[in-house]
């Protein structure tokens, strides 16, 4: 399904959410991101409030891989269909390679893509391992990879916690990183690297 149509009123609603709860959220270094190009924006997975923050700070419409059950969970299942995410399936090797090369048509027609590479939320702020796939789905695409920081949300609302605390959330952009920059788990880990450092500098000036 085309979730196009849909994209302004979701980023609306999603600026709704953090802002009712008391979430500022900032965004700094859209200025890297070339208009009309197709990324990978590689995240750190923080909380069940990234999706709401993640969302409205891409500026191009996006979509993401997201576990075949998720789909049938009340009203985000119903969410996630109406904008298109790609449902893939654990330990379906055949499925999920047809699920890459959906999201690599997706990506030559002018969407871009999420990917949290670790896999899971942190429970300490530091960052995981990073897995290959969503870089495995850069090079079949052709498409450079953005590391995304989000810095600040896990004092907003930390993993296993669904308390909201109001407060300030910096989302910031680094410098694309060309997909023949090596292979997957080069790209991995030099994503890795630079959403680090982002963590570790935060906004300067702020």
């Amino acid at each position: 399904m085309n979730g196009r149509r849909y994209d302004k009123w979701g980023k609306f609603v999603c600026r709704r959410v953090t802002g009712l709860a008391g979430v500022e959220v900032r965004q700094h270094g859209l200025d890297k991101l070339g208009p009309g190009e197709s990324y990978i924006f590689a995240i750190n997975h923080v909380s069940l409030l990234d999706l709401f923050v993640v969302f409205q700070s891409i500026p191009y419409f996006h979509r993401s891989f997201q576990d075949e059950s998720h789909f049938k969970i009340p009203v985000y299942g119903g969410c996630i269909r109406v904008f298109g995410q790609v449902p893939v399936r654990r330990n379906d090797k055949e499925f999920n390679r047809r699920a890459f090369d959906k999201a690599a048509e997706m990506l030559h027609s002018g969407d871009s893509f999420v990917v949290f590479p670790e896999g899971h939320r942190t429970r300490d702020g530091r960052l995981g391992k990073f897995y290959p796939g969503g870089f495995r789905l850069a090079k079949l695409a052709g498409v450079p990879v953005v590391p995304m920081a989000l810095k600040g949300l896990r004092n907003v609302c930390p993993a296993g916690d669904w308390r909201i605390r109001p407060g300030r959330v910096d989302v910031i952009f680094g410098d694309p990183i060309s997909h023949e920059a090596g292979t997957p788990e080069e790209l991995a880990q030099k994503s890795r690297a630079a959403l680090n450092e982002l963590l570790r500098k935060g906004v300067t000036g702020s």
